[in-house]
């Protein structure tokens, strides 16, 4: 991510993200996961992922310019992008395995979605 915002130096909304070294607070995770089987969990973290990638492209689209909102928008997808492909599904000590599962897929697609990139 700190690749992409000093790439895009040249957009004030970047230069202002890339300086900003303040720590966000996180969110509380058994609030985001609520109750439930493990599967229902993390559709309910699912859900809470993609309702703050909207809110965050809205938020930006309505205050920066446009080339600004797009490249947000982009550096979100981004990082679901990276996330995804930190490390491989499946296999067994590092063998064999995906590097992107079709349930990762699936979400980079939604987060484009949300995004507004698609």
């Amino acid at each position: 991510m700190i690749a992409t915002l000093n790439a895009n130096s040249d957009i004030e909304l970047f230069s202002a993200l890339a300086a900003d070294r303040s720590i966000p607070g996180l969110p509380d995770l058994k609030a985001l996961l609520g109750k439930g089987s493990h599967e229902q969990q993390m559709q309910n973290f699912r859900r809470a992922a993609l309702d703050r990638v909207k809110a965050a492209s809205g938020l930006v689209a309505l205050k920066a310019s446009a080339a600004e909102a797009d490249a947000y928008r982009k550096l979100l997808v981004s990082v679901a992008h990276k996330a995804a492909n930190a490390a491989k599904e499946g296999g067994f000590l590092g063998i064999g395995g995906v590097r992107v599962s079709d349930k990762e897929r699936a979400f980079i697609s939604e987060v484009n979605k949300a995004a507004g990139t698609t």
